[in-house]
């Protein structure tokens, strides 16, 4: 079955680093953002995607000059398009070559770096650059990650934190019950692709076990876009920021 409801399901975790690996092989040059935000048959809607998010939560985030930060999963640079010249130092990994490739021929600037590392894999010992991170970024990582990998990933989140941080989690939820696509063949994307969709309240109680323990609390729980932005009936961005001390 490629479209599983309600119980869990592991995903092959080779397939997903492939399709990344393809992804970040084929970047539209016109339309980066598209490689991944998708929507590869409408990239004006991922572009304006991409400025919506970024217009909404840059302001919550408190970032300052002297700011640390750490991009799980940050894909071509998507992140440091809106932080050059505004942050001290920015760390993006992820689990693609190809992808940060990329990030790195798109961003150059100074305390500007990217590691290929995968997200469960980003305790301070692993990591190029040192922490701690007054910020960490994790935008559409989370649904790529079986449920052991979820809870090692925020485990390390708050490991590389200082002790006043903030985490943005930006994750598509499913709006009724957990989906979950494993190697779906997408039309749109011209290829298999594998998912997990979870609900609002299994990303919470994923918050409870390896977040609220290390002195976090949640200071925004919020659908992303307004309706007229989401294209799928399915599931929903939903945003959340969560703030230490």
């Amino acid at each position: 079955m490629t479209r599983i409801y309600g119980k869990p399901v592991d995903l092959d975790a080779e397939k997903v680093h492939a399709f990344f690996e393809k992804r970040g092989q084929s970047i539209n040059a016109k339309h980066p953002v598209t490689s991944v935000l998708y929507q590869d048959h409408d990239p004006q809607l991922a572009e304006r995607r991409d400025a919506y998010e970024k217009a909404r939560i840059l302001p919550l985030l408190g970032l300052h000059e002297t700011a640390s930060v750490l991009d799980i999963g940050c894909g071509i640079g998507r992140w440091a398009d809106a932080l050059v010249g505004k942050v001290r130092r920015y760390h993006g990994i992820d689990f693609s070559e190809s992808l940060v490739e990329a990030a790195r021929k798109r961003h150059s600037a100074p305390g500007f770096s990217f590691q290929v590392l995968a997200a469960q894999d980003a305790r301070p010992s692993m990591l190029a650059v040192p922490g701690p991170f007054s910020h960490v970024l994790i935008a559409g990582v989370l649904i790529y990650l079986n449920d052991t990998d979820l809870l090692r990933s925020l485990a390390s989140v708050a490991a590389c934190c200082a002790s006043t941080a903030r985490v943005y989690v930006r994750e598509p939820v499913a709006r009724k019950e957990r989906l979950t696509l494993n190697n779906f063949p997408s039309a749109e994307l011209k290829s298999a692709y594998s998912a997990i969709y979870r609900t609002e309240a299994e990303l919470l109680a994923a918050f409870q076990a390896r977040l609220l323990p290390s002195g976090f609390r949640i200071t925004l729980n919020d659908q992303l876009y307004h309706d007229d932005m989401n294209n799928r009936s399915e599931t929903a961005q939903r945003v959340f920021v969560l703030q230490r001390p």
